[in-house]
């Protein structure tokens, strides 16, 4: 098995993941426009700040992916990077992929000088294991996150 960073061309299976993941996540299958997702996940794939890195095994099947967008703060002095969406199919969790990709954003992370990784992590009892996933690997805690959607 090998992480590799996505171009265009894993566009489609990156849409495909996300999705999955969001219909996880809401426990039910979400409103979703594949094509319209797939052209904008091109878009951001050609930028330096949007990162998607892949999990692909042996078989040359991608099984796991982590996004990472680079932004700016004032709070954390400069340059970080928010992880987007981490999903590992769910037959190969418990299994240390999760742990390689965050791996490999932390090594990017000091790659690109970033001062912090940050991540989301759903504060629900049904979600704690991923909260503690992240725990686990190294991540504090520093309050929840909240969206105003426009």
């Amino acid at each position: 098995m090998l992480i590799q960073r996505a171009t265009e061309l894993g566009a489609k299976i990156t849409v495909e993941m996300i999705k999955d993941l969001l219909d996880e996540l809401d426990g039910k299958a979400v409103e979703w426009d594949t094509d319209k997702a797939e052209t904008l996940c091109k878009e951001m794939i050609r930028k330096e700040d949007y990162i998607v890195f892949h999990y692909v095994n042996g078989a040359g099947k991608v099984v796991g992916l982590i996004t990472i967008a680079e932004t700016e703060s004032l709070y954390a002095g400069g340059k970080i990077g928010l992880v987007q969406e981490l999903y590992i199919v769910p037959t190969l969790r418990s299994k240390k992929l999760g742990r390689s990709l965050i791996k490999k954003a932390i090594d990017y992370a000091r790659m690109r000088k970033w001062n912090r990784l940050e991540v989301g992590a759903p504060a629900y009892p049904e979600w704690a294991r991923s909260k503690a996933f992240y725990i686990r690997e190294g991540f504090k805690e520093v309050g929840p996150r909240l969206k105003y959607v426009l």
